[in-house]
């Protein structure tokens, strides 16, 4: 899935300007690139600290960042194939090794040795379910506690036996959350500040955010990626990922998992979507995207969470296009791309969900358009491109 990848940047962001207060900041030296003859250029220390962190930060930014990555060594993203979806190669940025700064977030708990390969399953393999259930009921993670929750809640039947295993697992989440959140986290996550769980979606998603956003079960370093078996069972957890805040602060809630190794999805359109997806952000997106300032990272929130959507349920809600969203519509390659989209689209939803050729229609296409509502801050003022 063509993704924003909102939580990739956001780290490099920040883990950046972590390094420049432990690293460079103070120091009178030039710092030696390691493995490499080049080396950073030399800053003037004499300067006010405004003026010097504003060129390290903003005139040679790219370049700083590059290197001082170089210098930790510690290679923070890794820009390789790390799944199939179906018959479609996902391209993503992932972590490839942790970075030793102390200011980074470190692991909640222990890593288990778990095989994340057991969430690439058919949610209707009663035989792989119960080796997914093994494996979980051992963890000893916070996030991988937090998955045996999601399991127990998506996948076995309401019983005061399961929602009490439930409680008490995200109960002790949820305290250890409570040490590490920021002032108002409970009311802004909690209704009238009740944090247990209470068997219903809300107080699930209430409960993924808060520690996805402490940090105390993440599965990757800012946020907490949801299995997409869970998601698939339970669409509407997918709220959860929308953004909250409308700032970088959103990159640290929970993420749907298929870019992130965390299941597969198979049968779906991935290389149709996609061609889609990336003529409608040359053409209608990315100018604005880019305009913006750390709102983009709501706007990632909300592209992911509408582009996952594609693949958990059709979205047979009719989507309505202000006049200027439909011009763009008259660019004769996104055209083309959505009918091929489209078509695609509804054939997966026939086949998965059993729709009426109509409704799939109907479906695919409410889906696809929706992708053209997402930029609000466009103006009708502005021409087309």
């Amino acid at each position: 899935m063509t993704h924003l990848k909102r939580g990739s940047l956001f780290v490099l962001e920040k883990f950046i300007e972590d390094i420049y207060y432990e690293k460079v900041k103070g120091t009178k030296e030039t710092a030696i690139l390691k493995n490499s003859s080049k080396t950073l250029p030399t800053y003037d220390m004499g300067k006010s600290e405004e003026i010097m962190e504003r060129e390290i930060m903003f005139k040679q930014r790219w370049t700083i960042r590059w290197a001082l990555l170089t210098i930790v060594g510690c290679p923070v993203v890794n820009c390789s194939t790390q799944q199939k979806n179906g018959n479609n190669e996902t391209t993503t940025l992932s972590e490839s090794t942790s970075p030793s700064n102390e200011n980074q977030p470190q692991q909640s708990t222990p890593k288990e040795e778990f095989d994340q390969q057991l969430w690439n399953i058919d949610e209707k393999d009663q035989k792989s379910l119960r080796k997914l259930e093994s494996a979980l009921r051992n963890t000893k993670s916070h996030s991988g506690q937090l998955d045996y929750a999601l399991f127990l809640y998506a996948f076995k039947p309401a019983k005061k036996e399961r929602d009490a295993k439930i409680k008490e697992i995200t109960e002790n989440l949820v305290n250890l959350a409570k040490k590490e959140a920021y002032p108002g986290a409970i009311e802004d996550f909690f209704k009238n500040g009740k944090t247990s769980f209470d068997g219903t979606d809300k107080s699930m998603i209430s409960i993924l955010r808060f520690v996805s956003v402490t940090g105390v079960a993440r599965t990757h370093m800012y946020f907490y990626a949801i299995p997409m078996p869970i998601l698939k069972k339970n669409p509407k957890l997918l709220k959860a990922t929308e953004p909250y805040w409308g700032s970088a602060r959103d990159n640290s809630l929970p993420q749907a998992g298929l870019e992130y190794g965390r299941g597969v999805i198979k049968n779906f359109p991935q290389k149709e979507v996609d061609a889609y997806f990336k003529i409608l952000w040359r053409v209608q997106i990315q100018k604005e995207f880019d305009a913006l300032g750390t709102i983009r990272y709501a706007l990632g929130c909300v592209v992911d969470s509408c582009q996952t959507s594609l693949i958990l349920e059709p979205n047979l809600k009719p989507v309505k296009l202000t006049s200027f969203q439909q011009g763009f519509l008259s660019n004769p390659d996104l055209k083309k791309a959505l009918t091929v989209a489209a078509n695609a689209l509804a054939q997966y939803y026939r086949k998965e969900f059993h729709l009426t050729e109509e409704k799939s229609k109907q479906a695919a296409m409410n889906g696809l358009l929706k992708l053209n509502t997402l930029t609000p801050f466009i103006t009708e003022e502005r021409e087309h491109p």
